[in-house]
C-alpha cells in the first residue's frame, strides 16, 4: 500500500500554477496574507522569547 499522496504529478509550469491558484482565491488572499503574517510574528516571538528572559 502506497502512501496517501504518493503517484501525485508535477505541474509542468510552476508559476502558472501558482498564479492560477491565487487568483482563485479571489477575495480570500489578504486573509492568507494575515495569516502568514501573524505565524511568523508568532513564531518569532517564540524565539525571542527565551532569549529576553535570560
Amino acid at each position: 500500500m502506497g502512501g496517501r499522496f504518493t503517484g501525485g504529478q508535477k505541474p509542468k509550469n510552476m508559476k502558472a500554477t501558482i498564479t492560477r491558484l491565487w487568483k482563485m482565491v479571489g477575495n480570500e488572499q489578504w486573509k492568507l496574507i494575515s495569516i502568514f503574517l501573524l505565524s511568523t510574528l508568532g513564531s518569532v516571538m517564540g524565539l525571542i522569547g527565551p532569549l529576553l528572559v535570560g
